[in-house]
Parts: C-alpha cells; structure tokens; sequence
C-alpha cells in the first residue's frame, strides 16, 4: 500500500476504521493528517459512519415457536366420534323384547287385575267352545237316534240347560291359578261328559234294538275324536298357562321391586331414545320441505349466498356453481381484487348439503394476499312438508401473505371494510411474511314455504390476525362475524314475475351494518337494488335461467381510511346442474 496522499486518503481513513492498518502505517496515517488538518473533517466523517457489530437480543425469542393446540384438535375429534357413534346407537339400537317388558310392567303395576283379566278372557274362549262341541254332539245324536228311543237313550239329560249352567259358574272372578286349574278340569268333565254318555247310549242302543248305517256310525265316531282332540287341546293350553304363571310366581318372588323397576325405568328410557332417534331418522330421510326453494340473490360486498347463510348449501337440490369478481374503490390506494368459486349440492347418504369455497383478495397491489378455503355442512330436518330446519357447519382454513416493500409502515390499511388498521408503526419491519390460519362457525336456518331466516357466528375460535404488529406479548386475534338475515320469495302462478325481499345485519369487529334489499324478476330479466343503514347505495341487473344466472351489481361503499364513498363493481356467475333422482321425487311431490 503506497504512502498516504489527497489521492487515497479515503482508502486510508476506510482501512482505519476497519482496523486494518499496522503500527507504522497508523503513524504514517497520524503523520500525514497532522501536516494537512483541512482533511480532520473527512476523519470525523468517516468515524461517524462506522456501525459497530452487535448482536441484537431479543426479549421474547421463547414466543417466536408457536405450539400447536394438538390437545384441542384430538378433543375435538373424540368428540365428534363420540356423538356420531350416540347417534347411531340411539337410531339404530336393536328393540327390546316385548314380551318380557310387558311382564315387568304387568308385575310393577298391577299383576293381580292382569292376571284376571286375561285368565277370564281365556275361560270365555274355552267355555264357548266347549257349548259349541257339546251343542254340535248333541244335535248330531239326535238326528241319528230312531224315533222313540230318546228316552230310553238319555239324551234329555245333556241339553242345553245344562252347558248353561256349566257357564254361568265358570264365568266369575278367579282369584288365583289354582282355581283356574280346578275351575277349567271341572269345566271339561262336566261338558264333555254328556256327549261321551250319548255315545255309550247310543251304542247299545245299536247292538240291542237294530244296528244304525254304516255312514251314521262313522259321523258319530268322528264326532266322539272330535270331542277328544278339544280336550286335548284345552288341556295343553291350561298346562302351558300354568306354567306361565308359576314361571312369573317364580321371577316376581326372587326379582326384588327395586330391581323391575330399575328395569321398567331403563325399558322406557330407551324406548323414548329410541323413538326419538326415528323421529331424527324419519326427519333425516325425506326432506320435502326442500322444494321450498329460496334462492336469493344478495347485494352485500363481496359475499356469495352460502357466506351470508351457511344453511343455503345444497337447498337446491342440484350442483351449483357459482363464481363472484368484484373490484373494490377503484382508483385508489386500498384498491382492491376479490375472486371467489363455490360449489354445493344436496347429498342424500349424507342427509345434508355440502359446500365448498375457495377465495383470493389482493389488497393494495399485493401489498397483502388473502386465500383461504371454507368447508360447510348443512344436514336439513324436514318438520313438515312446510318447515325444514338447516343447521350447519363451517371450518375455514387460510393463509394471509404481505409484502412490506408495497405497503409503507405507519399508514392505514382497510383490508376488511370499516375495519382500518395501522400497517406497524412508523420505522418497524414485519418480520414474517406468512400468518397460517384456521377457525369454525354455525349457523341456524329455517326454511319455510312463506319465509326464510337465518342467524350465524364466524371465526368463533379467534384465530389469531397478527398480520399488521410484530408485538407479540399482545398478539392481534380477528374478531367474530355475526351475520342474521330473513327474506321471503314471491312469485305468480305463471311463473313469469317474482319478487324476493330480503334484510340482512352483520357485525364485524367495527363493522356493524344492516342491508335491506329487493329483487325483481320479469321472465329472465332480473333487477334489484339495495341500501345500507351507512346510506350505501347498491344496483344489480342480470339475467335469470332455469340452469343459468348472470348478474351485474354496481356499488358506493364506504372506506374509513378516506372517509367517503367509492364506486366498486360485481359480477356473479351460477351455473345450475339437472336436479339428482332423490331432487326430482322431492320436487315432484
């Protein structure tokens, strides 16, 4: 290195403050400024730009690591699991056997006026029997007897005085199953007797007066096995009621009360979840109500129908494809494009809607890049063929991107409207880019052939929207999004002119906004307007298909970083798939 001059003094004062110059050469270095003391201010100059090298600490380096809520995610799918599984057990919970919950409750209840009332219903039956056979022996007798020898027979002796005196004492109250066994074998030797002793009369009357037709003793000998298979039979059904009862004897003697009607209790418990589950079941499975069709058309910025009511997700009993672009405050330095694609349907194995929808906005240029995805299910209970009830589903999962070098620290960024936030403070650096999210939401709505109505919660988990502070002790989480609507559909029995109004209100963090709106349709011409309670004016013009939908909505929204109104433009698309075969019975009914 040469020796210092007005040339390469810089080189020198630069090597200087970098520490590079030895001993002789910084005294070489002090010599020379000594001798020219106008180059004093370039050394100080040259000191002052010199940065010395620390290492920054940073106080909260332990919350740069983000844990996931792993704990929260398992409990909430055991929890689910656990409901679907109480759901099918108490739709599809096998029965229990009649026949043992009606001894239980003939036993808890009143066992003695059971027991009565069915054993007299039983000695009704066989005392009736029992007159018919013997009326039918003895008129058979009779006619086959000769003239004359009714005397000498006896046939006097078994007529009809004497079932009916067999019946009125057998019908009367029998206290226990003893006398129902004495009282049913006094019952058969008294019926039965008279047509045995005609028989044995009727026989000898044959061998000593003049043998009877071959053809009259065969009819008499039928009627005597007649006779005896009724006893038979009589005498199995009393054995097997005996039974019966000694087995009940048996189970209430050793069965403490306390125990059957434990019993009895988780019978009818069951039972009722039983009934309640095809109640669910039924409900589930034929959801006619569903031609109840509403399908309205929403002027609120940048929202699709299945944002604005989760329940609207497979209402229509077809595939529906809907996209939606709108360009926001055009012109100005918040500008911004929103892009979105939703598609839904009714399906039948999953008793519900379903819907999906994927968006994109870019605000200021890309300065900050939104996409996420929302996920919906509506399952639709079907109360009457008036009445369905929709509760739904959603789970949004997102990523929210930024550039620093488009957007300046300290201003004001209006991603969402009339929600401003100041990008970091003035001289602060993000320092991230990526801010992963996710959240849930419900809904409620009810669909009825005169009107709908809906109420709902986003973002219920607060995710975290740190997007616009690298403070994390006090990290930024999004606030909740209520959305509450009800409207009604009119249209003429032609069919050629409808009318759909509608009201909305949504809060959002500092939004809070009502919207009340209608839509009017002339064949396929459609046209509406809408305002908002911050005197938001909004347009709409379009045109309307069975299968196809085009609309264009013209709009002076609000922005609270300018304080004014800006003109933004829409324009939705739908396309309308062939209803499904379970769509068409629902819609033919």
């Amino acid at each position: 290195m040469s020796n210092p001059s007005f040339s390469n003094i810089d080189r020198w004062l630069f090597e200087l403050m970098e520490g590079n110059l030895s001993e002789e050469q910084v005294a070489q270095l002090e010599v020379f400024l000594i001798r020219h003391p106008e180059l004093d201010v370039e050394r100080d100059l040259w000191e002052l730009s010199k940065v010395d090298n620390e290492q920054p600490v940073y106080p909260h380096a332990d919350k740069l690591t983000r844990r996931r809520p792993v704990g929260l995610f398992m409990s909430m799918g055991m929890a689910s699991i656990a409901g679907i599984i109480a759901l099918g057990t108490v739709m599809y919970w096998p029965s229990a056997d009649e026949q043992s919950t009606s001894v239980y409750t003939s036993q808890t209840e009143s066992p003695k006026t059971t027991d009565k009332v069915d054993v007299q219903t039983a000695v009704a039956q066989d005392v009736k029997l029992t007159e018919t056979m013997a009326e039918s022996a003895m008129f058979t007798v009779q006619e086959f007897i000769p003239q004359g020898s009714q005397n000498h027979v006896g046939v006097e002796s078994t007529d009809k005085s004497s079932v009916e005196k067999v019946s009125s004492e057998k019908i009367h109250t029998i206290e226990s199953p003893n006398d129902l066994t004495i009282e049913k074998s006094t019952l058969l030797s008294s019926s039965l007797q008279p047509i045995e002793q005609s028989t044995v009369t009727v026989l000898m009357n044959q061998e000593e007066e003049k043998p009877l037709s071959t053809e009259k003793n065969t009819e008499v000998v039928s009627m005597v096995e007649k006779s005896q298979v009724t006893e038979n039979v009589i005498q199995d059904v009393t054995m097997n009621e005996t039974v019966a009862e000694q087995e009940v004897k048996t189970s209430t003697s050793t069965t403490p009360r306390a125990i059957q009607a434990h019993s009895v209790y988780k019978e009818t418990f069951s039972s009722k979840l039983r009934q309640v589950g095809r109640a669910v079941s039924r409900m589930l499975d034929n959801p006619v109500a569903l031609k109840n069709l509403k399908d309205p058309h929403y002027h609120l910025p940048g929202m699709q129908p299945t944002e604005v009511n989760f329940g609207a997700v497979g209402t229509l009993l077809a595939t529906r494809v809907q996209t939606m672009s709108r360009l926001q405050w055009v012109g100005q330095s918040n500008q911004q494009l929103m892009n979105s694609v939703s598609v839904d349907g009714y399906s039948y194995a999953m008793r519900g809607g379903l819907g999906l929808v994927l968006s994109h906005s870019q605000y200021a240029d890309g300065g900050i890049q939104n996409i996420h995805s929302s996920f919906t299910y509506s399952p639709k209970f079907s109360v009457s063929r008036n009445v369905i009830v929709e509760p739904s589903f959603r789970f949004t999962m997102g990523n929210k991107n930024i550039d620093p070098t488009k957007i300046q620290s300290g201003s004001m960024v209006e991603m969402e409207r009339l929600n401003p936030h100041q990008f970091y403070a003035v001289g602060q650096m993000p320092i991230g880019r990526s801010l992963w999210y996710r959240d849930l939401g419900l809904g409620l709505s009810v669909n009825t052939r005169w009107f709908y109505a809906s109420v709902q919660g986003d973002n219920l988990l607060k995710h975290a929207d740190n997007i616009y502070s690298s403070n994390l002790s006090d990290i930024r989480r999004s606030g909740q999004h209520f959305i509450a609507t009800i409207g009604t559909d009119y249209e003429t029995r032609r069919e050629n002119f409808g009318a759909s109004p509608y009201l909305v209100y949504q809060q959002y963090e500092t939004l809070k906004e009502a919207w009340l709106g209608v839509n009017l349709r002339y064949h396929w011409i459609t046209v509406g307007g809408a305002i908002s309670s911050q005197l938001d004016p909004a347009v709409s013009l379009g045109i309307k298909f069975n299968r196809f939908m085009l609309a264009y909505n013209a709009d002076l929204t609000h922005s609270e970083v300018f304080g004014k109104q800006f003109l933004s433009h829409q324009l939705t698309i739908r396309i309308l798939t062939k209803p499904s075969r379970m769509g068409q019975r629902l819609l033919n009914l």
